[in-house]
């Protein structure tokens, strides 16, 4: 009977554990799914607030509206005598909490000198 008793109780200690995790796994879910998602003009705000003289910006949604893969130009005069890598982590520190959410993100900034070169 002692037996018995202990080996029902393991498989109850086992099923506890199972449905906490099933549970736990279903709220982490459901709390997904409230998020609101990234949006262009989201992205082109922020952007904007953090980086000073902002001349001209592009924010694309690559993912048809599903905000998870961007394309950004930001030209700004900002970026006057910073390397690639500096003016890119700029942009990054600026849109840093929707980085979380976004799957991918492509991001090319320009001075306006640069950018008009391009743009011809």
């Amino acid at each position: 009977m002692t037996g018995e008793r202990i080996e029902k109780v393991k498989i109850n200690d086992e099923f506890a554990k199972s449905h906490f995790l099933t549970t736990q796994w279903r709220e982490t879910k459901r709390q997904r799914h409230y998020k609101m998602p990234v949006t262009e003009q989201g992205l082109r705000e922020r952007i904007e607030s953090a980086i000073p003289q902002v001349y001209h910006i592009i924010v694309t949604d690559l993912s048809y509206g599903c905000g998870q893969s961007f394309d950004i130009v930001v030209v700004s005069d900002f970026f006057q005598g910073k390397s690639k890598l500096m003016r890119s982590r700029a942009v990054n520190k600026a849109v840093k909490e929707e980085l979380q959410e976004i799957h991918a993100f492509s991001c090319k900034c320009y001075t306006e000198e640069e950018w008009s070169k391009i743009v011809v």
